[in-house]
C-alpha cells in the first residue's frame, strides 16, 4: 500500500514555535503544518520533552509563534504522567521575552487545551482510534486541533524494530534473545522508557501484515496532516548499525548518526522512513572511552530560566545540564544540520556553539 503525499505547502505554511530563538532558527520559524515530522532518538534523549512543549506553544497566540489551537497528544506505552506538562506551563511566561507575555489570553488555560488518548495495545486499535478522530478535527472554532503528536510509534511495532537487524545480528553473533475520543489533558515524561525486542522473529507473513498497518497509518496521519492543516508530529526509536553501515541503510539521509558513543539508524526501517516528511535526530553527547558526558559551561541560565529564578518559581541548577544535538537527517524544506541543545526546568533550550566545551573526561577508575 502507498502513503498518502499529500502536498507540503512550505513557503507559505503555518509554523509552530519552539519557543527558542536558537531552535526557532534551526528550524526557519517553528515546524511546519500540513506534513509529518519525525523525532527519532534513544530513550532519554528528550523526544518527549519536545513533544511536550509543542503541546503547550501551539496554544499560544499566532504573534507569540503558536498556532491559537489546541493539541491532541497520542500516547502508546504506559500511564502518562501529568507534572511535567503542568511545570511546564508554569514556566510558559518566563520563555517569553517579559514585552510578548502582554499578548497572551488572561483565560488561557494550556492544560485544558491538552488532550490525552491511551490505553493502545498494538497498530490496529491506534488505527481505530485514529479514523474515530476526524469529527474532533472537523470542528471548527477559536480552538480547534492543530497538532497531533503520537508518542511513540515504534513501540506499537517493535517486532519490525527487531526485524532489519535479527538476520544480521544472527549470522554475526548467533542466535539470541533479547531483553532489554478526545476528553483528557496531559503530558508524559518518557525519558526512561526504551524498547525491548523479546523472543523469536515474527514470521514473514506477520512481518507483511505489520507493515501494512503500519503504512495504513502513516497515510491517514498524512492525510489528516494535509487536509486539516496540522502539525504532526511522531516519535521513533533506534537501534545499533550492526556491522557499521548505518550510511547505507538508506534512510540516515546519507549520514552516520552517534548517540551516546555508539553508530545508530532509526527503527521501522526504510518504508517507514519514506512515509515521513521531515526526520530529525536527537542524540546525547559523549566523549572518552568511558563514554564521560559532555555538558554546557554556560556561566549563568538560560534567559527564560533566569527570569523564573528571579521571580521565584525556579533555583539555580548545581550542576550544567547534559549537552544534546539535533540533525535534520531528511526534508523537503529544511538543509541538514545540527543544533544542540539542552533540558531546564523550563523547557529545551537551544544552544550557541560558542558556549558548548567539553567536561574533563572521568576517571575511569
Amino acid at each position: 500500500m502507498m502513503c498518502y503525499k499529500g502536498t507540503v505547502k512550505r513557503g507559505f505554511a503555518e509554523t509552530c514555535s519552539l519557543t527558542c530563538p536558537i531552535l526557532d532558527h534551526f528550524f526557519r520559524g517553528g515546524l511546519p503544518c500540513g506534513s509529518i515530522t519525525e523525532l527519532t532518538g534513544e530513550a532519554s534523549a528528550s523526544k518527549t520533552q519536545v513533544c511536550l512543549q509543542l503541546l503547550l506553544n501551539c496554544q499560544l497566540p499566532r504573534s507569540l509563534g503558536g498556532l491559537d489551537g489546541s493539541a491532541l497528544y497520542i500516547y502508546t506505552e504506559g500511564e502518562p504522567a501529568l507534572d511535567r506538562l503542568r511545570e511546564l506551563a508554569t514556566m510558559i511566561p518566563y520563555r517569553l521575552d517579559p514585552s510578548s507575555t502582554l499578548s497572551l489570553p488572561a483565560n488561557l488555560d494550556l492544560m485544558n487545551n491538552v488532550f490525552l488518548e491511551t490505553g493502545f495495545e498494538d497498530g490496529s486499535q491506534l488505527l481505530a482510534r485514529l479514523h474515530r478522530l476526524r469529527p474532533s478535527l472537523e470542528r471548527r472554532g477559536p480552538r480547534r486541533i492543530r497538532l497531533l503528536v503520537v508518542d511513540s510509534i515504534a513501540c506499537l511495532f517493535r517486532d519490525l524494530l527487531g526485524a532489519n537487524t535479527d538476520a544480521k545480528k544472527n549470522k554475526q553473533e548467533g542466535q539470541k534473545n533479547t531483553s532489554s475520543s478526545p476528553t483528557d489533558s496531559g503530558g508524559v515524561d518518557d525519558d526512561k522508557k526504551a524498547a525491548h525486542l523479546v523472543g523469536d522473529p515474527p514470521s514473514i507473513d506477520s512481518l507483511s501484515d505489520r507493515t501494512e498497518l503500519l503504512f495504513q497509518i502513516s497515510s491517514l496521519l498524512r492525510k489528516y496532516a494535509d487536509e486539516f492543516n496540522l502539525v504532526v508530529v511522531v516519535t521513533n526509536q533506534i537501534m545499533d548499525a550492526v556491522g557499521g553501515n548505518g550510511a547505507a541503510a538508506g534512510h540516515t539521509g546519507g549520514l552516520l548518526l552517534h548517540s551516546s558513543g555508539r553508530e545508530v539508524i532509526p527503527a521501522l526501517g526504510l518504508a517507514w522512513a519514506n512515509c515521513i516528511n521531515t526526520r530529525v535526530f536527537l542524540s546525547k553527547e559523549t566523549i572518552g572511552a568511558r563514554g564521560a558526558t559532555k555538558v554546557v559551561e554556560r556561566g549563568p541560565p538560560g534567559a527564560g530560566l533566569q527570569r523564573a529564578i528571579d521571580a521565584g518559581a525556579a533555583t539555580v541548577p548545581d550542576f550544567a545540564p547534559q549537552l544534546r544535538h539535533m540533525q535534520i537527517v531528511f526534508s523537503p524544506m529544511l538543509p541538514q544540520g545540527k543544533c544542540a541543545y539542552v533540558v531546564e526546568k523550563t523547557g529545551v533550550r537551544g544552544v550557541h556553539p560558542s558556549a558548548v566545551q567539553a567536561a574533563p573526561e572521568l576517571n575511569s577508575n
